[in-house]
């Protein structure tokens, strides 16, 4: 989604909550992320959960990142922990209250949850409150980009589905 056709919360503190994140928090995020990890007072070592794959042999980073976000609509994701060997990471907002995040790393490796959105809900997204995989979703963003895509068959992504849609 194109953070322009993002509704914006009509309830106050909701509101409030999101303009602080986008236009204080967010640009700032970076340097106190850094400053509390160097300090020690904060820990993020490895990587995330949910592999969704890797990238062909055949492609490369920069086309992958182009294309995620000319074609589907993903920003890059400033509020963010970088993890180890971590080459980009960006993020699909479905709407103010939950995104999509997607890293790629340096082994071509991709990694991906569906979370709630940090502007919306810090302490949710901070605390990983019902984060999910969804795979399903990041093979249908990735499609050709993906090897070994006949590994991912269609009734592991049909009972991923019908898990995500009974709760």
């Amino acid at each position: 989604m194109d953070p322009e056709d993002l509704v914006i919360p009509a309830r106050l503190y909701l509101s409030l909550k999101y303009y602080t994140w986008t236009y204080i928090l967010t640009p700032l995020n970076p340097y106190i992320r850094d400053a509390l990890l160097f300090l020690g007072l904060i820990k993020h070592e490895g990587r995330q959960n949910y592999v969704v794959g890797k990238i062909s042999p055949t492609r490369n980073f920069e086309d992958l990142k182009s294309y995620l976000i000319e074609t589907h609509g993903f920003e890059e994701n400033f509020p963010a922990w970088i993890d180890d060997d971590e080459v980009f990471g960006l993020r699909y907002r479905e709407n103010i209250y939950k995104q999509y995040h997607l890293r790629v790393y340096s082994d071509g490796e991709i990694r991906g949850h569906y979370e709630y959105a940090p502007e919306c809900y810090p302490l949710h997204h901070i605390r990983e409150i019902d984060m999910e995989f969804r795979r399903y979703k990041f093979v249908e963003f990735l499609s050709e980009w993906l090897e070994d895509k006949e590994n991912i068959t269609a009734d592991a992504l049909v009972k991923e589905t019908a898990n995500v849609t009974e709760r």
